[in-house]
C-alpha cells in the first residue's frame, strides 16, 4: 500500500482518538441501487471494516483541510440534522462538517435562546458514521454499508483500540495488512419506549483466515463505495427551503423564511441593523414611542409595526420581548380568517 494511502488511515485514527467524545442518515447518500445493508444482531456480531477511497472535496476533512483527495478513509464521520421540516428530510449539517453558515443550526439556536428545549434538541445536528463493512461469519455475502450512532458505536470502538493497543499505539483495526476482525456485542435498551440496540464489548480478531491483503485491497480498488462522492449536500438556500417549506403555498412558512433571511442578515451586517434601528426611531411619534416603551402594553408592538399581522415577518421580531404574545395574536387572526 503506498504511503498516501496509509497516511489517510492514520489520520482517521487521530482524528477518531480526537473527536471520540463529541456528540446523522440514510437520506444523505444516493446508495447504488444493488447496495446491500448490514444489520447488527442481538447477539455477538463480528466485521470487517473496508476502507474507501476519497474522491470529492465533500468528504468533511478535505473540506477542512485535513485530508486530500486520493487518501483513503475507514469511515465517513458526519454531523446530520435529522427529519427536518415538513417533509422530514435529513441533511448534512453545514456548520459542523463545513465550517459555513447553515440555516438549520440558526434555527436551532433561536429556540435555545428562547428556552424551547424540545424544539431545540428536535433540530440539531447528530453525529453519524457509515461503514463499507464485511460479514466476518459469511464474508461471501459481499460489501455492505453499515449507518448507525457516532456515540453508540465509533466512540466505543476507538476507545477499546486505545485501551487495546496500549504503548504500542491505537490498534489499526481497518489496516490492509494487520487490519483486525471487530468483534462487539449488540444489547437491546430502550429510552422513553423507544428501543435500540447498544453495543458493547468490543475486541479485535486476527483475520488471515477470513481475508487477504491482496483480497482487501482489490475490494477498496473495485467494491468499495466512496462514501463522499455518494453524499447528497445541500446548499443554504435549498436547506433553509425545506426547513420552512418554501414553496408549498403556506403563507406562514414563507413569512418564517423571510424572517429567517432577515436574520442572517442582520448576523453579517450589525452595524447596518444599529443603523437602521436608529433611523427608525428618528422618525417615530413621540406618542406612539411612549406607548411603545410602556412595559405595562403588551399588546403593542415595541418596533411601531402591526401586532399580530407583522409577527415574526420584521427583522426587529428576532430580539422582540412580546414575540410570544405577537404569535399568539398572529394565530388568532389567522383562524378567525379561515
Amino acid at each position: 500500500m503506498s504511503e498516501t494511502r496509509r497516511s489517510g488511515l492514520q489520520k482517521r485514527y487521530a482524528e477518531a482518538q480526537k473527536t471520540k467524545d463529541s456528540g446523522g442518515g440514510g437520506q444523505i447518500f444516493n446508495f447504488p441501487t444493488d447496495t446491500k445493508f448490514y444489520k447488527p444482531r442481538e447477539a455477538t456480531n463480528r466485521i470487517i471494516i473496508v476502507p474507501y477511497t476519497i474522491k470529492t472535496k465533500k468528504h468533511p476533512m478535505v473540506a477542512q483541510g485535513k485530508y486530500e483527495i486520493g487518501e483513503i478513509d475507514c469511515v465517513m464521520d458526519v454531523w446530520v440534522h435529522q427529519r427536518v421540516g415538513a417533509g422530514e428530510m435529513d441533511m448534512v449539517c453545514l456548520k459542523k462538517n463545513y465550517l459555513k453558515a447553515c440555516p438549520v443550526c440558526e434555527q436551532a439556536e433561536e429556540y435555545k435562546a428562547k428556552g424551547m428545549e424540545k424544539e431545540y434538541k428536535a433540530l440539531k445536528p447528530s453525529r453519524r458514521v457509515i461503514y463499507n463493512v464485511l460479514d466476518a461469519r459469511d464474508v461471501e455475502k459481499g460489501l455492505m454499508i453499515f449507518s448507525t450512532s457516532h456515540y453508540l458505536f465509533e466512540k466505543e470502538l476507538v476507545e477499546e483500540a486505545i485501551a487495546a493497543g496500549g504503548e504500542r499505539g491505537m490498534v489499526d483495526y481497518a489496516g490492509i495488512e494487520r487490519g483486525k476482525i471487530v468483534r462487539f456485542r449488540g444489547a437491546t435498551t430502550s429510552i422513553e419506549r423507544v428501543e435500540f440496540l447498544e453495543f458493547k464489548s468490543f475486541s479485535f480478531e486476527d483475520r488471515e483466515d477470513d481475508i487477504t491483503a491482496k483480497e482487501l485491497d482489490n475490494l477498496i480498488e473495485k467494491r468499495s463505495i466512496s462514501l463522499d462522492e455518494i453524499m447528497k449536500v445541500m446548499t443554504y438556500d435549498e436547506m433553509q427551503a425545506a426547513l420552512y417549506g418554501q414553496g408549498d403555498g403556506d403563507e406562514e412558512t414563507r413569512s418564517r423564511s423571510s424572517s429567517r433571511d432577515t436574520d442572517r442578515d442582520e448576523r453579517l451586517s450589525r452595524r447596518d441593523r444599529e443603523e437602521d434601528d436608529s433611523e427608525h426611531r428618528r422618525h417615530r411619534d413621540g406618542d406612539d414611542e411612549k406607548k411603545s416603551e410602556d412595559p405595562r402594553r403588551e399588546d403593542v408592538c415595541p418596533f411601531d409595526y402591526v401586532f399580530g399581522e407583522d409577527w415574526d415577518r420584521k427583522k426587529e421580531c428576532a430580539r422582540c420581548k412580546v414575540w410570544d404574545k405577537c404569535e399568539d395574536a398572529y394565530r388568532k387572526i389567522k383562524k378567525e380568517k379561515e
